[in-house]
């Protein structure tokens, strides 16, 4: 090898392996807030440009308010109090499967954009 080889680093893409783990750390990190669970692939496809597109499915918790009346409202247009802890103890938890298409970069494995799939 010579010198000029030496200084000379290719780097090699990333496989699909590392484009996984990229786009499902990257979910995890976007909603750490949330109560997200059962990460999970649902599709890969490579793109033209070699880029990945990883399609992660997971379950989120989302509180669906069972009061649906339209709350008071007091001086100015405000919520009263009582009415939002009405609003907060009517709400039952249930999860919904989100569906979500990550673009990660063939040359970095970093991931470029987020996009939401229908189920």
């Amino acid at each position: 090898m010579t010198v000029a080889e030496e200084q000379i680093e290719v780097k090699q893409p990333v496989d699909v392996k590392q484009a996984v783990r990229a786009a499902m750390q990257y979910i995890r990190e976007l909603y750490s807030d949330d109560q997200v669970f059962d990460v999970s692939l649902e599709e890969v496809e490579r793109g033209t440009y070699g880029e990945w597109y990883i399609t992660i499915g997971f379950t989120r918790r989302v509180e669906i308010p069972i009061n649906r009346t339209p709350p008071s409202s007091g001086a100015a247009g405000f919520q009263s109090l009582a009415d939002i802890v009405r609003e907060r103890s009517s709400a039952t938890p249930t999860a919904e499967r989100e569906y979500k298409i990550i673009q990660v970069d063939a040359q970095t494995g970093k991931p470029v954009s987020m996009k939401i799939r229908k189920p």
